[in-house]
């Protein structure tokens, strides 16, 4: 399916003949939607080099269970929850000094938001993916979790637009936009010095 790709090169798959329903069955027509209309845009992003402690506070303070983890501003991989909780048993004592790189998954499922959101939710499901990074004109724009799946299929249920059961901490409201882009930009400049604000240490600008 060439709308989805796996960066690590996951063989390929065919898909069964569909078998056709009885004719006492009446089936609507289906209604096309889009990884785009359900997607969590701008999605948490954090630096490789992170410590995975800053990592976990963030997803923790934020309500959310995936960070997308960017190198040098390009797509490196993304960290779960459960990542986390699989590198600090392996790592035992040492868990203290590991950093996002030991940690995150570097094979990324990913795709655009124009694609098919019944085609993508088929891969994750045959592959067992929990989430999908979304990509457009090689930047990354948003992510589809497991999360956002259910909304989409509470709202085939119900029939029309449903708002989000749970909003993700950090997406910051419209008037704040500005002062988040202020902090961001002030947050990288101190990574390439060597530090970097904790996540509970909040914005570094205030009205």
């Amino acid at each position: 399916m060439s709308c989805a790709r796996i960066e690590s090169g996951v063989p390929g798959f065919s898909l069964a003949p569909a078998q056709s329903l009885p004719d006492s069955v009446v089936v609507d027509q289906p209604i096309s939607r889009t990884i785009g209309q359900f997607m969590t845009s701008q999605p948490c992003v954090v630096d490789a080099a992170l410590t995975l402690n800053d990592a976990q506070e963030r997803m923790a303070l934020n309500n959310i269970r995936h960070l997308v983890v960017e190198r040098h501003g390009r797509l490196a991989g993304v960290l779960s929850m459960g990542d986390v909780a699989v590198a600090r048993s392996l790592a035992g004592t040492r868990g203290e000094a590991l950093s996002v790189t030991d940690a995150m998954l570097t094979t990324v499922f990913t795709c655009s938001p124009s694609d098919d959101l019944a085609a993508i939710a088929l891969e994750m499901e045959m592959h067992r993916f929990d989430c999908v990074i979304v990509v457009e004109n090689e930047f990354v724009t948003g992510i589809f979790t497991a999360t956002d799946a259910l909304r989409a299929l509470r709202e085939v249920l119900v029939g029309h637009p449903v708002e989000r059961g749970i909003t993700p901490q950090h997406l910051p409201s419209r008037e704040h936009v500005d002062l988040v882009n202020r902090h961001v930009s002030l947050s990288d400049m101190l990574k390439q010095h060597g530090g970097a604000p904790r996540a509970d240490d909040g914005m570094l600008f205030s009205h």
